[in-house]
Formats: structure tokens, sequence, C-alpha cells
């Protein structure tokens, strides 16, 4: 009954792999010598928020799982 009651009402999101970036192109402009220094990628704070959003979706689905197998055990072993 408990199993029921939590497979209604508990709902397990689905991790989605991030998107790898995209390689540099290649490096347009003239010949006069210079060095190429690709800037630093930096996190937009949309970007962190959403990292943050999965670890956190993550978090919750382990500790889930968790639960439903403690009590799987508990209904098993009774």
């Amino acid at each position: 009954m408990l199993l029921t009651i939590l497979a209604q009402n508990v709902m397990i999101v689905p991790v989605v792999p991030p998107i790898p970036p995209t390689p540099p192109g290649p490096i347009s402009g003239g010949g006069g010598g210079g060095s190429y220094a690709p800037t630093r990628h930096r996190y937009t704070y949309e970007e962190q928020e959403e990292d943050k959003r999965k670890d956190r979706i993550k978090r919750d689905n382990k500790f889930i799982i968790e639960f439903l197998r403690t009590a799987t055990d508990i209904i098993n072993n009774q």
C-alpha cells in the first residue's frame, strides 16, 4: 500500500546529460602574426542555475530510490 501511494504521488524526473561544447572554429583573419588565446568559457547565471537544478534532481531521485528499496526490503521481510 505504501509503495502504491508513493508510486502515484512521486514522479522521478529523468536526468538529461549536458550538451557538449562545440569545438572552436578556424581562426579567420589576415596573416599578421599574433597568437590566438581562446577565451575561457564562463557559465552564465542561467547555466549555473540549470546545473544546480540537475544536481538537486539527482539527489532527490537517489533518495527516492533508496527509500523505495528500503520499503521494499521491509515489506519482503515481514
